[in-house]
Protein backbone atom coordinates (compact mmCIF):
# COMPACT_ATOMS: atom_id res chain seq x y z
CA UNK A 1 0.00 0.00 0.00
CA UNK A 2 2.85 2.73 1.05
CA UNK A 3 5.08 1.42 -2.48
CA UNK A 4 1.34 2.62 -4.26
CA UNK A 5 0.74 5.93 -2.83
CA UNK A 6 4.53 6.71 -3.22
CA UNK A 7 4.06 5.82 -6.75
CA UNK A 8 0.96 8.05 -7.64
CA UNK A 9 3.36 10.78 -5.75
CA UNK A 10 6.24 10.39 -8.10
CA UNK A 11 3.61 10.29 -10.98
CA UNK A 12 1.97 13.63 -10.25
CA UNK A 13 4.93 15.47 -9.09
CA UNK A 14 6.82 14.55 -12.76
CA UNK A 15 3.31 15.89 -14.61
CA UNK A 16 4.39 19.61 -12.25
CA UNK A 17 7.68 19.63 -12.89
CA UNK A 18 7.29 18.89 -16.67
CA UNK A 19 4.75 21.63 -17.06
CA UNK A 20 6.87 23.74 -15.07
CA UNK A 21 10.05 23.07 -17.39
CA UNK A 22 8.44 23.10 -20.27
CA UNK A 23 5.90 25.86 -20.98
CA UNK A 24 6.45 26.04 -25.13
CA UNK A 25 4.34 22.11 -25.29
CA UNK A 26 1.51 22.90 -27.51
CA UNK A 27 -1.24 20.72 -25.96
CA UNK A 28 -3.80 22.01 -28.16
CA UNK A 29 -1.96 21.73 -32.05
CA UNK A 30 -4.46 23.03 -34.92
CA UNK A 31 -5.84 20.80 -36.95
CA UNK A 32 -6.87 22.76 -39.82
CA UNK A 33 -10.26 22.18 -39.31
CA UNK A 34 -11.85 25.10 -37.99
CA UNK A 35 -12.61 28.98 -38.99
CA UNK A 36 -9.17 30.04 -38.81
CA UNK A 37 -6.14 28.61 -38.17
CA UNK A 38 -3.19 30.21 -35.62
CA UNK A 39 -0.41 31.80 -37.20
CA UNK A 40 3.46 30.80 -36.09
CA UNK A 41 4.73 33.24 -33.70
CA UNK A 42 7.92 32.65 -35.36
CA UNK A 43 9.68 33.07 -38.54
CA UNK A 44 12.24 30.79 -40.11
CA UNK A 45 14.69 32.74 -42.18
CA UNK A 46 15.11 31.73 -46.06
CA UNK A 47 17.19 32.74 -48.87
CA UNK A 48 13.95 32.87 -50.62
CA UNK A 49 13.36 36.31 -49.20
CA UNK A 50 16.92 37.46 -49.92
CA UNK A 51 16.00 38.84 -52.80
CA UNK A 52 12.72 40.72 -52.08
CA UNK A 53 13.63 42.34 -48.95
CA UNK A 54 16.16 45.27 -49.50
CA UNK A 55 13.65 47.28 -51.65
CA UNK A 56 11.46 47.51 -48.73
CA UNK A 57 14.05 47.76 -45.74
CA UNK A 58 15.38 50.68 -47.73
CA UNK A 59 12.45 52.59 -48.44
CA UNK A 60 11.22 54.77 -46.34
CA UNK A 61 7.81 54.23 -44.07
CA UNK A 62 4.98 56.57 -45.80
CA UNK A 63 3.17 58.08 -42.85
CA UNK A 64 -0.49 57.53 -43.03
CA UNK A 65 -1.23 61.75 -42.57
CA UNK A 66 -0.01 62.31 -46.27
CA UNK A 67 -1.30 58.63 -48.16
CA UNK A 68 -0.78 59.09 -51.43
CA UNK A 69 -4.07 58.61 -53.48
CA UNK A 70 -5.49 60.04 -56.86
CA UNK A 71 -8.74 59.73 -55.30
CA UNK A 72 -10.05 63.54 -53.92
CA UNK A 73 -12.08 62.16 -51.73
CA UNK A 74 -11.52 63.87 -48.24
CA UNK A 75 -10.12 61.25 -45.61
CA UNK A 76 -11.07 60.14 -41.85
CA UNK A 77 -9.16 62.00 -39.25
CA UNK A 78 -9.66 57.67 -37.83
CA UNK A 79 -7.15 56.06 -40.34
CA UNK A 80 -6.69 52.96 -40.44
CA UNK A 81 -3.06 51.50 -39.18
CA UNK A 82 -0.66 51.94 -41.99
CA UNK A 83 1.56 48.72 -42.68
CA UNK A 84 4.16 48.05 -45.49
CA UNK A 85 3.96 44.74 -48.36
CA UNK A 86 5.37 44.25 -51.53
CA UNK A 87 3.49 43.92 -54.86
CA UNK A 88 4.06 41.18 -57.29
CA UNK A 89 6.86 42.62 -59.01
CA UNK A 90 8.75 43.38 -55.78
CA UNK A 91 7.66 46.76 -55.07
CA UNK A 92 6.90 48.01 -51.47
CA UNK A 93 3.89 49.49 -51.25
CA UNK A 94 1.70 50.32 -48.31
CA UNK A 95 -1.80 50.16 -47.10
CA UNK A 96 -2.61 53.99 -47.54
CA UNK A 97 -1.21 53.79 -50.66
CA UNK A 98 -4.96 53.06 -51.69
CA UNK A 99 -6.94 55.66 -49.46
CA UNK A 100 -9.17 57.41 -51.19
CA UNK A 101 -11.17 54.48 -52.28
CA UNK A 102 -12.94 51.21 -50.67
CA UNK A 103 -10.40 48.44 -49.75
CA UNK A 104 -10.45 44.79 -48.98
CA UNK A 105 -7.33 43.53 -47.26
CA UNK A 106 -7.35 39.62 -46.89
CA UNK A 107 -4.20 37.90 -44.57
CA UNK A 108 -4.15 34.76 -45.89
CA UNK A 109 -1.55 31.90 -46.13
CA UNK A 110 -1.51 28.42 -48.41
CA UNK A 111 -1.23 26.16 -45.36
CA UNK A 112 -4.62 27.45 -44.20
CA UNK A 113 -8.13 25.28 -45.14
CA UNK A 114 -10.24 27.74 -44.13
CA UNK A 115 -7.95 30.85 -46.21
CA UNK A 116 -8.43 28.06 -49.31
CA UNK A 117 -11.61 28.10 -49.25
CA UNK A 118 -12.92 31.44 -49.24
CA UNK A 119 -10.35 32.21 -51.85
CA UNK A 120 -12.74 31.57 -54.60
CA UNK A 121 -15.07 34.23 -52.85
CA UNK A 122 -12.58 36.99 -53.10
CA UNK A 123 -11.52 35.70 -56.78
CA UNK A 124 -14.89 36.16 -57.71
CA UNK A 125 -15.48 39.76 -55.95
CA UNK A 126 -12.31 41.36 -57.18
CA UNK A 127 -13.56 40.92 -60.46
CA UNK A 128 -17.05 41.66 -60.16
CA UNK A 129 -15.89 45.24 -58.58
CA UNK A 130 -12.74 45.86 -60.58
CA UNK A 131 -12.43 49.77 -60.80
CA UNK A 132 -14.45 50.33 -57.51
CA UNK A 133 -12.83 48.49 -54.74
CA UNK A 134 -9.13 47.94 -54.37
CA UNK A 135 -8.61 43.92 -53.15
CA UNK A 136 -5.59 43.59 -51.44
CA UNK A 137 -5.18 39.51 -51.06
CA UNK A 138 -2.10 39.33 -48.96
CA UNK A 139 0.32 36.24 -48.29
CA UNK A 140 1.91 35.73 -45.15
CA UNK A 141 5.46 35.07 -46.71
CA UNK A 142 7.45 33.76 -43.83
CA UNK A 143 9.93 32.32 -46.44
CA UNK A 144 9.39 28.92 -44.98
CA UNK A 145 5.52 27.84 -45.05
CA UNK A 146 5.54 30.02 -47.56
CA UNK A 147 7.65 31.77 -50.18
CA UNK A 148 7.31 34.68 -53.03
CA UNK A 149 7.71 31.81 -55.85
CA UNK A 150 5.14 28.85 -53.90
CA UNK A 151 2.80 31.77 -53.51
CA UNK A 152 2.48 33.05 -56.66
CA UNK A 153 2.61 29.64 -58.05
CA UNK A 154 -0.83 28.51 -56.14
CA UNK A 155 -2.17 31.69 -56.79
CA UNK A 156 -1.50 32.09 -60.75
CA UNK A 157 -0.75 28.41 -61.42
CA UNK A 158 -2.37 25.56 -59.57
CA UNK A 159 -5.63 27.85 -58.86
CA UNK A 160 -5.15 30.48 -62.07
CA UNK A 161 -6.50 33.38 -59.92
CA UNK A 162 -6.82 36.89 -60.96
CA UNK A 163 -7.08 39.06 -57.58
CA UNK A 164 -4.12 41.39 -56.55
CA UNK A 165 -1.09 39.34 -54.79
CA UNK A 166 1.08 40.90 -52.33
CA UNK A 167 3.25 39.39 -50.30
CA UNK A 168 3.95 40.55 -46.30
CA UNK A 169 7.32 38.95 -45.82
CA UNK A 170 8.03 41.48 -42.71
CA UNK A 171 4.92 40.52 -40.97
CA UNK A 172 4.10 44.33 -41.09
CA UNK A 173 1.01 43.70 -41.87
CA UNK A 174 0.18 41.07 -38.99
CA UNK A 175 1.82 43.04 -36.43
CA UNK A 176 -0.03 46.44 -37.34
CA UNK A 177 -3.35 44.43 -36.86
CA UNK A 178 -2.35 41.96 -34.28
CA UNK A 179 -3.14 38.92 -36.41
CA UNK A 180 -3.01 36.16 -34.26
CA UNK A 181 -5.29 33.54 -36.75
CA UNK A 182 -6.41 33.57 -40.12
CA UNK A 183 -8.12 34.13 -42.60
CA UNK A 184 -8.99 37.70 -41.56
CA UNK A 185 -10.27 40.15 -43.69
CA UNK A 186 -10.12 43.90 -43.11
CA UNK A 187 -13.22 46.41 -44.86
CA UNK A 188 -12.23 49.83 -45.23
CA UNK A 189 -13.88 53.22 -46.41
CA UNK A 190 -12.94 55.20 -48.62
CA UNK A 191 -11.77 58.07 -46.07
CA UNK A 192 -9.60 55.59 -44.44
CA UNK A 193 -11.78 54.09 -41.49
CA UNK A 194 -12.26 50.75 -40.64
CA UNK A 195 -15.70 48.84 -41.18
CA UNK A 196 -15.19 46.19 -39.94
CA UNK A 197 -12.18 43.23 -39.33
CA UNK A 198 -13.44 40.17 -39.88
CA UNK A 199 -11.97 37.26 -37.56
CA UNK A 200 -12.23 33.31 -39.58
CA UNK A 201 -13.51 32.79 -43.04
CA UNK A 202 -16.77 34.06 -44.91
CA UNK A 203 -19.43 33.05 -47.18
CA UNK A 204 -19.63 34.58 -50.16
CA UNK A 205 -22.89 36.13 -48.69
CA UNK A 206 -21.26 37.82 -46.01
CA UNK A 207 -18.41 39.07 -48.05
CA UNK A 208 -20.79 40.85 -50.33
CA UNK A 209 -22.83 42.42 -47.65
CA UNK A 210 -19.88 44.33 -46.00
CA UNK A 211 -19.02 44.70 -49.85
CA UNK A 212 -22.48 46.49 -50.12
CA UNK A 213 -21.61 48.58 -46.89
CA UNK A 214 -18.32 49.85 -48.35
CA UNK A 215 -20.18 50.92 -51.33
CA UNK A 216 -23.30 52.61 -49.51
Amino acid sequence: MISVLLLAVLLIGGGVLYRQLAPGVNTNPVDGTGDSVSVPRHREESSALSTELPAAETEEPRSTEEPITDSPAELSDDLSADFGVLDEDGNPVHLSDYFGKPIVVNFWATWCPPCRAELPYFDAAAEAYDGQIQFLMINLTDGYNDTVESATAFVREENQYSFPLFFDTEFSGVEAYQVNAIPVTLFINADGSLLHQQIGAMDEATLDEYIRQLLA
